[in-house]
């Protein structure tokens, strides 16, 4: 048996060509050669068998999918005739078939691999040690037991004597065979005890995997040294890159760019099943993510690195940018690689339930059934496992199939059955669970259609809401928001929250308006009071209801005119928290009504100074000036348009990316109320910026500025067109729901019609069903 094979993947600087002194002689070898490969430092001319032209195509993404299979085929049809040369094959299989989820592909070839290699020789003993190292990580990955397999790489590890195993050829004359055995026993014994926790060591009565632990963090392994030196060298070269492009003139004019990849790093710890390549996952997949625009194709793989390294916060973060500014094509290209791969409930994890989740809406209807009825198996079975490594609360583990089977019900016409489902959990929600329940069903409420769920799983809804309101009070309030039912407030209600239920009931015509009874008018002056009182103190609080917001709305729509006087000290008082007075600010903004006479003198007197002074707010970066007062002030004629278009052009103009929001939200709400328009090419340039929360406000502030003729109508007209042409969904979305507040723009003999009917064929199911609502 010639083990130049299996050290050309566990070991393969050792039997690699050399780089300084090419030997031709050596060239002959092929395991030196697929050692190269390991190394990612074959020659593009290198001559090579079958077996390692399929074995370089499985390492890139446009031809992984084509090669595995030819590998697999070459791999089992040699498992008999050359057992070694099998096995270091198929390792580098199994590693790309673990990337397409092919974990039957994996397991049919390990199982193969270790008929043929009973183990009877030390030669035996070390090859079966590296596949049953290589089957555990393959079956942690698959979410099956994989500790006997590392027990059994232990065990057949234990036999292999390096004065007994056959010599082959290295790399080099100075380098003996019997050393370079060392390592990579070495290399396994670091690998093998990566996956075995202490618990499971001491339960197992595994001894010497103990040893091998406290050795390899001791002193380290050849193999994690060789992964990290790799690493450190990339990013190293990713810094380089990095600067060039940010101080280089001639970079910046020539374009030239540098690629720097931890692929390498990362498949030195696949090949040996060491628990290292998860982290080596997660960093491979952040980094790709740092260049994903000098790589575009590699957007679906990051995901899949995500997920195969259980990052699952990372991977949150990644899927939310991708929904909203894309690349779509990448978050659906690993969707449906879970499908086909992963729908058995036995493999959908909660990493693969997030991205079931946030690309339903780029599925078809047949797609989003398939994937529903998979993510309802896994609630049938008790909801999706812990992750290898990882504890979570069974109710945070069970929501994540919540939410993917909400979005998925969306797009398959199934809102009545989840209705039902989440109402089921609803009924049977442990008390002991309180809060955190509550807030993870009414998220997979909250991301449920309402518009198609039916009149009877309303009523359904409407008949609990009272007996579950006190243990779910936040589920029953999403509910009667989304099913457009009259609120009502839990029995253990605070007299805040059933006066916040009051006003929004009189807001959306559930309940006749009324004035406020005067014990309310006094509560609510105490606690604008003591607020203020407590911001005197430097005390500050954060969350729960906005008193003054709930003053504002009992002023503007209760008609309370006794609070305005209490109101207006509040709101100007700076030293009181943004926090507590935005939304305050931002409600009498919005609201088309006339402030008095008192009032107004008041606000002219301080809002000034409200604008260009910070709080004292622990809590939040602020901007200056403060947004919502600059709103407020300049919807209500409290300032001149000279002020209004500077202190816009600050936060327009600002380096943070909060700012800027709030500058072009700022805009967009002149724009609606017809105020301000010399100031519409201010947001212009706001199209391009880096962004897309600042792009999707714009488009809703150009959308009303084309509303208006003028000479700059065409222009906003074909901007809004250039912005429905955007990548993700965000974008597209803000743009139609503002396109559906001004029907005046829809002309079909505008561009922007033709626009819209082009939109049926976007990838995302809610932009296909907007546009077709503006189009009838």
């Amino acid at each position: 048996m010639n083990l130049a094979w299996i050290a050309a993947v566990l070991a393969p600087n050792e039997v690699a060509t050399r780089p300084t002194a090419f030997d031709e002689a050596q060239d002959g070898q092929e395991p030196a050669r697929l050692a190269d490969l390991v190394l990612g430092r074959l020659r593009v001319d290198a001559p090579g068998g079958p077996l390692l032209r399929a074995a370089r195509r499985t390492l890139f993404n446009d031809t992984i999918r084509e090669a595995v299979p030819e590998l697999a085929v070459l791999v089992h049809e040699s498992a008999q005739t050359d057992p070694a040369r099998a096995a270091a094959y198929g390792l580098v299989l199994c590693s790309a078939a673990a990337e397409l989820d092919d974990y039957a592909t994996c397991f049919d070839t390990l199982d193969l691999l270790l008929e043929a290699v009973r183990g009877d020789s030390a030669d035996e003993a070390l090859v079966r040690a590296a596949l049953l190292q290589q089957s555990a990580i393959r079956h942690r990955d698959a979410n099956r037991p994989h500790l006997r397999y590392s027990e059994s790489a232990a065990s057949a590890l234990g036999r292999v004597q390096p004065e007994s195993c056959t010599p082959f050829p290295t790399g080099g004359d100075d380098i003996r065979p019997e050393d370079v055995i060392v390592t990579m026993i070495d290399n396994l014994r670091a690998a093998i005890s990566s996956l075995v926790t202490q618990r499971e060591a001491d339960q197992e009565g595994l001894h010497d995997v103990l040893e091998w632990r406290l050795t390899a963090q001791r002193r380290g392994s050849e193999l994690t040294r060789r992964a990290n030196l790799e690493r450190a060298n990339r990013y190293a070269d990713y810094v380089k890159a990095t600067f060039k492009e940010e101080f280089d003139r001639r970079r910046r004019i020539f374009g030239t760019g540098s690629y720097s990849d931890l692929f390498v790093s990362a498949l030195f710890l696949e090949l040996a099943g060491h628990g290292n390549a998860y982290a080596a996952r997660r960093e491979l997949a952040l980094l790709r993510l740092m260049q994903l625009n000098q790589n575009a194709a590699d957007a679906a793989d990051t995901l899949r690195l995500l997920r195969h390294a259980t990052a699952k916060d990372e991977l949150a973060f990644v899927l939310r940018t991708f929904i909203d500014a894309g690349p779509l094509s990448g978050l659906a290209t690993d969707a449906r690689q879970i499908l086909h791969k992963r729908s058995d409930p036995d493999l959908l994890r909660i990493v693969e339930l997030q991205v079931l989740e946030a690309a339903a809406d780029l599925m078809t209807s047949e797609e989003a059934r398939q994937g529903l009825d998979a993510v309802r198996a896994v609630l049938d079975a008790g909801g999706p496992p812990d992750l290898p490594g990882k504890w979570q609360l069974r109710v945070l583990r069970r929501s994540v199939a919540w939410s993917a089977a909400a979005a998925l019900s969306n797009v398959c016409g199934a809102t009545n059955e989840i209705a039902g489902l989440l109402l089921a959990e609803a009924r049977n929600s442990p008390l002991e669970e309180g809060q955190i329940f509550d807030a993870e069903l009414g998220r997979a409420v909250s991301l449920m259609d309402w518009d198609q769920v039916g009149a009877a799983e309303r009523e359904l809804w409407r008949v609990e809401r009272t007996r579950l309101s006190d243990r779910l009070p936040g589920t029953m309030s999403l509910v009667s928001a989304r099913a457009a039912l009259p609120a009502e407030p839990a029995k253990s209600a605070s007299w805040l929250e059933r006066l916040a239920v009051d006003l929004n009931n009189m807001m959306h015509q559930h309940r006749q308006a009324t004035p406020l009874l005067n014990r309310e008018v006094v509560s609510l002056r105490e606690e604008l009071l003591r607020i203020r009182a407590d911001a005197a103190a430097g005390q500050f609080s954060t969350g729960g209801l906005s008193v003054a917001d709930i003053a504002a709305a009992a002023a503007i729509v209760a008609e309370t005119t006794d609070l305005w006087p209490d109101l207006t000290e509040f709101l100007l008082d700076v030293r009181v928290s943004r926090e507590d007075r935005s939304q305050a600010f931002d409600r009498l903004a919005r609201a088309e009504i006339t402030l008095p006479n008192e009032v107004v003198s008041s606000f002219a007197q301080g809002i000034r100074h409200a604008i260009i002074t910070r709080s004292v707010d622990v809590y939040t970066a602020e901007s200056v000036p403060y947004p919502a007062a600059l709103r407020f002030g300049a919807a209500h004629g409290l300032l001149e348009e000279i002020e209004v278009a500077d202190y816009a052009a600050r936060l327009l103009g600002s380096a943070d990316a909060v700012s800027r929001i709030e500058g072009v939200r700022t805009v967009a709400l002149f724009a609606n109320k017809g105020i301000f328009e010399s100031l519409a090419t201010l947001v212009l340039p706001s199209i391009e910026d880096e962004n897309v929360d600042v792009r999707a406000m714009t488009a809703v502030a150009l959308v009303q500025y084309a509303r208006r003729d003028g000479p700059m109508r065409s222009l906003f007209l074909t901007r809004i067109i250039d912005l429905l042409d955007s990548d993700g969904i965000l974008l597209p979305r803000a743009t139609l729901d503002a396109i559906a507040e001004a029907p005046d723009l829809l002309h079909p003999g505008y561009p922007l019609y033709q626009r819209l009917a082009s939109l049926m064929d976007h990838p995302a199911f809610s932009i296909r069903r907007r546009a077709g609502k503006l189009l009838t």
